[in-house]
């Protein structure tokens, strides 16, 4: 049966299935619950007397994030798609305009394919909406604002550029004599220098104590070559997320990559992590209603040991703990890692 075809009950059961495939990481999971949120948010707007009419705000906060979180995995979980996250992006932005961080990542998506005016436009919105924003998870970091500019700026001026050697191209000497003689403005200098800046500062390598900027090159090069033997490097490429170990690699999912992420950076024996402190993630699944399983969190944090051991043997690395009631999980350090990500990527935790 199709969605349009079910009622608002059939949806909300089917909405706990597609949650559970989303969480086994099934294929084409992400697609079916965003058409699932968008055709319960369509149902119950259109009959403001529904008993669900109080539940909408709700299934339309649920939608906005599944769409600008998961907008460039909808294929699978492990692997972006540009043409899914323009098209994800515009629908976020239908259904709410103060979303920064959409267009961002739209504008960044259309100054990778040279369309620099969609890039202009989308990235003087995120610079608009900044200041109009109430949910912090949709607000540009500083590095991610100063690359709105840099961005914005190189567009204009590939716009201008381009103008000017049309101009000469059609230049005759008739025209030539007539019209006054410009120098060509310094500013296209700029276009150079620009791009070597972001080329060079692209992407961050952190490990313990230490975080530096470096090239797209550079970074590959750390794993080509195996620079960092007999260390963990947890890499968020342009394409998808994976965890390396001597140059043996397993792909992780959004989640998962996040998740082994803050394990990395923010936690010890001292001070595990609970499922609260993943709340950002696990929340969106539960839509309002209530508490988070704790068997949520353990299965996930499952999951990752056995991708880790897949990569480094038996050795255990992430251990787990009582702590303050809760079940707690930290990473022990028996293995020193690196992370390399993007330098204006945004972090849901």
């Amino acid at each position: 049966m199709l969605l349009l075809d079910k009622t608002i009950e059939e949806l909300l059961d089917l909405e706990e299935e597609l949650i559970e495939a989303k969480e086994n990481e099934k294929d084409n999971s992400l697609v079916e619950l965003i058409r699932l949120y968008e055709e319960l948010f369509r149902k119950i707007s259109a009959d403001r007397k529904s008993e669900y009419t109080s539940s909408l705000d709700q299934i339309k906060k649920t939608l906005v994030a599944y769409l600008v979180r998961y907008g460039s995995y909808l294929k699978t979980q492990y692997q972006k798609d540009d043409h899914s996250a323009a098209s994800t992006l515009k629908k976020a932005i239908m259904y709410q305009k103060e979303l920064p961080l959409a267009y961002y990542r739209h504008g960044f998506l259309s100054y990778k394919q040279r369309d620099y005016l969609k890039a202009i436009t989308h990235f003087q919105l995120a610079i608009d909406y900044q200041e109009k924003c109430s949910q912090t998870v949709y607000l540009l970091n500083q590095q991610q604002l100063y690359n709105a500019q840099l961005y914005k700026s190189n567009s204009a001026l590939y716009i201008a550029d381009t103008a000017n050697a049309y101009l000469k191209e059609i230049e005759s000497e008739e025209l030539s004599a007539k019209a006054p003689s410009y120098e060509q403005s310094p500013l296209f200098q700029l276009i150079s220098q620009n791009e070597a800046f972001l080329h060079a500062h692209a992407f961050t390598v952190v490990s313990a104590g230490e975080s530096r900027l470096c090239s797209k090159e550079e970074c590959e090069n750390i794993i080509v070559e195996n620079l960092l033997p007999d260390t963990f490097i947890l890499y968020f490429s342009d394409g998808e997320h994976s965890l390396y170990f001597n140059r043996k690699n397993v792909r992780l999912s959004i989640n998962h990559a996040e998740i082994l992420r803050f394990f990395f950076l923010h936690t010890t024996e001292q001070s595990p992590a609970t499922k609260y402190h993943f709340e950002r993630i696990f929340s969106e699944n539960q839509r309002g209603k209530g508490e988070i399983p704790t068997n949520t969190y353990i299965q996930n944090v499952r999951r990752i040991q056995k991708k880790i051991e897949s990569l480094s043997g038996t050795h255990p690395v992430i251990t787990n703990k009582r702590y303050q009631g809760q079940t707690g999980y930290y990473y022990n350090q028996t293995i020193p890692y690196t992370i390399i990500h993007r330098s204006d990527h945004s972090f849901t935790l």
